[in-house]
């Protein structure tokens, strides 16, 4: 197989299939278009698009790669082949709880302050009696020493945008509720190869930081929270060309197994991108700049995703033509020599094309409302699995992105990340706005807010969250259900604490193995006093047996 085209060599590395074209006529939207494909056994590498297929074949790699380089301990230890410092590294590591940041360095040595972090292991109480999670209560005592001034802070915590349905934290000054505006920083980690993690060019799979230490470096570049404040990129000038496919159709019998449509255009990638939506399949020839869009037509009665809307957004040089096809299979089989009697054997079928002309804006308002409402179903249900663990008297809201929040951060991913970027991820050069990791990977998120203290004035600052431990898919600690939290203590734009008290409330269920946090359950040491000089706190837990 020709290699010439890096843009998609993850195609490269997932499939391969040959092909010849055909002439045919197709029906679309009630019109006849001739299709004139007369190109003669080009090299075809092609790759499925799928939410579940991408999802496991990820899981896959990553578990893979997690068995030879991460196994599970034997004991209530970390896992020291992988132990980069003093914390047992977890293989799924949900990132340590963060100080507060003062939103200006110029009044920094003005404020002072004391903190005191409880660890509430509530859900000892509960069925399986783990310590899977905690109500973390972060009280600071922030006194001003200079003239009186609104003071800015930023909350950081861990968290995907999933998770907010639990994560969120409250925050309240001498005990009235402050209505604190969220910043959602880029993800927390870093695109990978798949073989080995090792091949830069290839940035195909997520790695999530694996240390405190990753965390610590991001924040003191200061670029990433510079980054999360920053303005979106203005999407309302930029010009493209929307080709819209619905209301498809065919004539159903048994013998089709998975009646396709294929929509065909030609890119030339050095002057055009492309983002879609509504297709789980994409194919492009090797020497040639012919591209296919392929999606499953929906049967009678069958429920259609996004309600059988489909998009291609082309942003630069147009397409000279949309050539559909359709077929009785999925997959790219007819596209092979020997099975070319399998590609357009679906007759009387096809869809309403439509093609138009608009702003970027515009186009994403097309598009990404139809993903935003299986985002809004997803968080209302992750709203009542996560509410029967929630503390009675823990008044935590879950919290749900508006459509405007939602936009905005997949603009922002698409061009940090996705085709828009200068440099865009191999995971999302096929501009596919349903697999774009948007709410799902793991971020650090600010939770901004503000407070006016006067010379001299002292407040309280109490925030409460609730914290997922970092824990192992299997092995030792996984059977022991060991779970991991840490904290870290110092960042170049922390508030400076005079005092840092912790306090851990255990309910006489749980036992600490490795750790340097001080507590001894055992001798009733459940509160301790941390260290100005120490970076990182860290404590491994399980319930008693």
């Amino acid at each position: 197989m020709k290699k010439k085209n890096r843009e998609n060599k993850n195609s490269e590395t997932l499939f391969k299939a040959i092909g010849s074209l055909e002439e045919e006529t197709y029906k679309v939207g009630g019109k006849s278009v001739d299709l004139d494909t007369k190109a003669k056994h080009k090299s075809f590498s092609w790759k499925k698009i799928g939410a579940l297929a991408a999802c496991l074949a990820l899981v896959f790699v990553s578990l893979s790669f997690l068995k030879e380089w991460l196994p599970g301990s034997t004991s209530m230890g970390p896992s020291k082949e992988i132990t980069t410092d003093e914390a047992g590294g977890f293989m799924k590591y949900e990132g340590p709880i963060l100080p507060l940041i003062l939103g200006a360095a110029d009044y920094k040595d003005d404020i002072r302050a004391e903190r005191k972090l409880t660890f509430d292991f509530f859900t000892t109480n509960i069925a399986d009696q783990s310590p899977k999670r905690a109500l973390l209560k972060d009280k600071y005592i922030i006194e001003n020493k200079g003239p009186a001034k609104k003071i800015k802070f930023f909350y950081p915590f861990v968290s995907s945008v999933d998770d907010l349905a639990y994560s969120c934290p409250t925050i309240d000054q001498d005990g009235n509720a402050l209505q604190a505006k969220l910043y959602y920083g880029n993800y927390a980690g870093d695109f990978v190869s798949t073989a080995n993690e090792i091949d830069p060019a290839e940035t195909l799979n997520l790695r999530d930081y694996m240390s405190w230490k990753d965390y610590q470096k991001a924040l003191n570049e200061g670029s990433y929270l510079k980054d999360a404040l920053d303005k979106i990129p203005n999407t309302k000038d930029i010009p493209v060309t929307v080709y819209s496919l619905t209301n498809s159709y065919y004539e159903e019998n048994n013998k089709d197994e998975n009646p396709t449509l294929v929509s065909g255009i030609e890119i030339d990638r050095e002057k055009s991108k492309v983002l879609s939506l509504g297709f789980d399949g994409f194919g492009k020839f090797d020497d040639g700049k012919e591209e296919f869009y392929q999606y499953s037509i929906p049967k009678k009665n069958e429920k259609a995703i996004y309600g059988d809307k489909h998009y291609l957004i082309i942003l630069g040089q147009d397409t000279p033509s949309v050539k559909i096809e359709a077929q009785s299979i999925g997959g790219w089989d007819g596209y092979e020599e020997k099975s070319s009697k399998l590609r357009n054997n679906l007759k009387n079928a096809g869809a309403d094309l439509e093609r138009q002309e608009m702003s970027l804006d515009e186009a994403l308002d097309l598009t990404l409302p139809l993903l935003f409402e299986g985002y809004k179903e997803r968080q209302s249900s992750r709203e009542k699995d996560f509410a029967y663990w929630k503390m009675d008297n823990g008044n935590i809201p879950s919290y749900t992105l508006s459509y405007e929040e939602y936009k905005a951060l997949y603009i922002r991913e698409l061009y940090a990340t996705g085709v828009l970027s200068k440099k865009p991820m191999m995971r999302y050069e096929n501009g596919n706005l349903d697999l774009m990791d948007v709410t799902n990977t793991q971020r650090i998120i600010f939770a901004e807010f503000e407070i006016d203290l006067g010379e001299n004035q002292t407040s309280q600052i109490t925030i409460n969250s609730y914290k997922q431990g970092s824990y192992d898919f299997y092995g030792g600690r996984n059977d022991q259900k060991i779970y991991g939290y840490d904290l870290l203590t110092k960042l170049d734009s922390a508030i400076d604490v005079d005092k840092f008290e912790t306090q851990i409330i255990d309910y006489d269920k749980l036992t600490i193995g490795e750790g340097n946090f001080g507590f001894d359950l055992e001798k009733n040491i459940k509160t301790q006093t941390l260290s100005k000089d120490q970076d990182h706190y860290y404590m491994e837990v399980r319930g008693k047996k």
